[in-house]
């Protein structure tokens, strides 16, 4: 069959399926033109598309057509639902996303998957599978297979996305429980690091220094027996280290 008679049949089979997301860009023969392609996702609030352009060359479908995937902007969508009366209007408002706030001033918890956005990397992975695809095709009219393939790629990359950014949440949420967890842990009580403790308790308190200088007094001036334990001494110092001893085990075992 001639490849611009097969163009023609393959664009009138075309106009039947997708009678309001289907866009001609030329005239006699028609060979460029765009098809809507609506993702059924998870999101409640919006509704996700691309659009597939479509340029036949001379010999297709002996050869592969030139294709390009974007995602549409609100004047581009309503465009394709110009005179169809069920079709809500579409703006470009209706793609972005904003966190509101309660009337208590709280901000609402993003649903993720209102947040999900396909980037122009996505766009690029969806067109090369899209071409593999089309070479498997060639010979035969293909661009309705290929709208079909786009659309369950598109869905599952969209997916995709969904899953990674609740793991990446579930993971936060989990290190700052695991944070706030160590928080009433406290160290662990173990002779090392009850010695490392009291040496820097010591050394900050000056207690080996004012032990010597007691000692230095006692020993020195040659006070007695009765005249040292009359004069406190040997008992502060010994007071000065229980205390110490007592504070740091607190410190650790809380």
């Amino acid at each position: 069959m001639d490849p611009i008679e097969e163009q023609t049949q393959e664009l009138e089979v075309l106009e039947s399926i997708y009678p309001d997301e289907i866009i001609t860009h030329n005239n006699d023969p028609v060979t460029k033109f765009s098809i809507l392609v609506k993702l059924d996702t998870s999101s409640t609030s919006r509704t996700h598309h691309l659009v597939l352009n479509v340029e036949y060359p001379p010999l297709y479908p002996e050869e592969l057509p030139i294709l390009e995937v974007e995602i549409p902007s609100g004047n581009e969508l309503a465009a394709f639902h110009q005179g169809n009366e069920d079709e809500d209007d579409y703006d470009d408002e209706d793609y972005g996303y904003e966190n509101s706030a309660d009337e208590d001033g709280e901000d609402k918890v993003i649903d993720f998957a209102e947040s999900i956005e396909l980037t122009k990397d996505d766009l690029n992975i969806l067109k090369g599978k899209l071409i593999e695809f089309a070479e498997e095709q060639i010979g035969i009219p293909m661009i309705f297979a290929l709208v079909t393939q786009l659309k369950e790629d598109a869905e599952g990359k969209w997916a995709q996305k969904l899953e990674l950014k609740i793991r990446e949440h579930d993971k936060k949420q989990q290190e700052l429980e695991e944070i706030e967890q160590r928080k009433f842990q406290g160290t662990k009580l173990t002779k090392e690091n009850f010695a490392s403790w009291r040496e820097s308790f010591r050394k900050e308190m000056k207690i080996d220094e004012r032990l010597q200088d007691r000692f230095t007094k006692m020993h020195n001036g040659k006070l007695s027996g009765k005249q040292i334990f009359e004069s406190g001494l040997a008992k502060e110092g010994d007071e000065d280290d229980i205390e110490g001893v007592t504070e740091g085990v607190s410190q650790l075992q809380s």
